[in-house]
């Protein structure tokens, strides 16, 4: 007897823990901040001549409206666990530009976007190689001389971090 009341305490406790667990977890999605993707920011690329995507975070079911300074503005709404996505069409390269991303509360603006070719590049530990090599053994080729010449602006490069994981993440 006193065996069946501690199953049914073990079991009465873990419920508990179950449903505090859910309601933390909706109040987070109704708490959600407005959020951008580590992706988005100043200085990006975005792919000229297309429909490209944006998206983020905001709380649920939140209005959101892009507006990119080479004329084209967009709105979409959160879904119910705050995340958002819309698609903007880009005109042909230049730039430097800018994107206002608003909901009712907040405003994230990014500047000098530009528009372009944007290429992924990924490989093995040899894309990590700085431009001086791997020093002091294995030095690039006049590697002094080629970083002092190197000018150009309107090349951007974003480095994704490492973050190994067993699950699909969002970011």
């Amino acid at each position: 007897m006193q065996r069946i009341k501690n199953r049914q305490i073990i079991i009465y406790f873990l419920l508990s823990i179950g449903m505090y667990s859910s309601c933390t977890q909706n109040a987070n999605v109704n708490n959600k901040e407005f959020a951008m993707i580590p992706l988005f920011g100043d200085h990006m690329v975005l792919q000229q001549n297309e429909n490209v995507a944006i998206w983020g975070e905001a709380p649920a079911n939140e209005k959101i409206h892009v507006v990119a300074s080479w004329g084209q503005e967009e709105t979409t709404r959160a879904d119910q666990e705050g995340k958002w996505k819309l698609r903007l069409q880009t005109t042909s390269a230049g730039g430097p530009h800018s994107v206002k991303i608003s909901s009712k509360d907040s405003t994230l603006q990014l500047n000098d976007v530009m528009l372009g070719e944007v290429w992924l590049a990924s490989g093995q530990s040899n894309m990590e190689m700085p431009l001086t090599g791997y020093l002091p053994s294995e030095p690039i080729d006049n590697y002094k001389q080629e970083i002092a010449n190197a000018n150009f602006p309107k090349i951007r490069m974003f480095t994704v971090q490492r973050n190994h994981s067993h699950i699909p993440l969002d970011t």
